[in-house]
């Protein structure tokens, strides 16, 4: 191990490995003989830091380390800024179901939003948050009404209504903003359902 870890790091890594589990933190300091596969990624995550997209699969044997370079990867990409999800493929969570399990599976990925300020999960509102106030900062209106958020917002995600769900989906933003203003967690929580797809039916949805 690294000298250069914290109490916190070293208890968290010595419990899991001591379930026979991978650490969810402190990562780097277990990485002996990984440089081709940490430089591989790396560059992945600069690629779609700069705009682009990759895809890649890790395959091996079991005990061959794909759970440690996956969550090292989410890791990497949480520390680089950007923003990471994950979600395990089981009998429930599935690609694709008639019955909700791919829905299931959606869920699960964005009840695993990771940010730098969420690295645990759960950092779906507060990314949300982030990115409206992000509109307002650039409109130079702190204060704006629901209404002129509402256009911000349609106007920012112009690009999504070229596929299903877009123009939903910036509707669901704006009324979570409209939450936030009128001080309705209920209409915020609503909101928040709706983006982690847990509503069962369409109409439910609507």
């Amino acid at each position: 191990m690294s000298t250069n870890i914290t109490r916190r790091e070293q208890s968290a890594i010595l419990k899991s490995l001591a379930a026979g589990l991978v650490p969810e933190t402190g990562l780097h300091h277990l990485v002996v003989g990984r440089k081709r596969e940490t430089q591989a990624l790396a560059a992945d995550l600069d690629c779609i830091k700069a705009g682009g997209a990759n895809f890649r699969v890790i395959i091996g044997a079991n005990g061959a380390g794909k759970t440690f370079l996956a969550r090292m990867n989410k890791s990497l990409a949480i520390q680089s800024g950007l923003v990471a999800i994950s979600a395990d493929l089981t009998v429930n969570h599935r690609l694709y179901s008639a019955d909700g399990r791919g829905r299931a599976l959606f869920s699960s990925l964005m009840g695993n939003v990771c940010t730098k300020s969420c690295p645990a999960g759960n950092g779906l509102r507060a990314l949300l948050e982030s990115w409206i106030s992000g509109l307002l900062f650039e409109s130079g209106n702190q204060s704006a009404t629901p209404e002129v958020v509402a256009q911000r917002i349609t106007e920012g995600l112009r690009g999504l209504k070229d596929y299903p769900g877009g123009f939903e989906f910036a509707q669901v933003l704006a009324k979570y903003y409209e939450g936030h203003t009128n001080d309705n967690p209920a209409l915020q929580d609503a909101a928040l359902r709706w983006l982690r797809a847990e509503y069962a039916t369409k109409t439910e949805a609507r």
